[in-house]
């Protein structure tokens, strides 16, 4: 399940190689949102958190989901706040969140800010997916 739309900020149209986008899929009961090229677009990132919000509302229990940045280049200070955001409302409704796919230069960023202390995080998708399944 893809939720972008071709030809906004978020969508998957390449016609724009500096353009990022976010999509959403759910794999095995998994929602999967992977970004590409750098996240500094505030309007990618408030879409982000605006279709996860709507993904939330629509679990009863215990949702799982995993944000992939293996594509991602760069991300702004924003994304941090709401990576964080993202994660309160999942553990409230007692599930989990899980990051994968960060490059070594974002990762010291997460770890720097210690953020790698609240936030599960795994080096690929795949990773990701098979402790979602534990």
């Amino acid at each position: 399940m893809s939720t972008s739309t071709p030809g906004s900020p978020g969508s998957s149209d390449s016609s724009n190689g500096d353009t990022p986008t976010v999509e959403i899929r759910t794999i095995a009961g998994v929602h999967v949102i992977h970004f590409t090229r750098h996240i500094s677009n505030r309007l990618v990132v408030g879409q982000m958190n605006q279709k996860v919000q709507a993904l939330l509302e629509q679990e009863d229990n215990q949702p799982r989901f995993v944000i992939d940045f293996s594509d991602v280049h760069e991300i702004s200070s924003a994304i941090l706040g709401v990576l964080m955001g993202i994660h309160m409302r999942i553990c409230k409704k007692q599930g989990e969140l899980r990051l994968s796919g960060l490059r070594r230069e974002l990762l010291n960023v997460i770890m720097l800010m210690k953020l790698d202390m609240i936030l599960n995080i795994d080096a690929t998708l795949d990773e990701s997916l098979a402790r979602m399944s534990d």
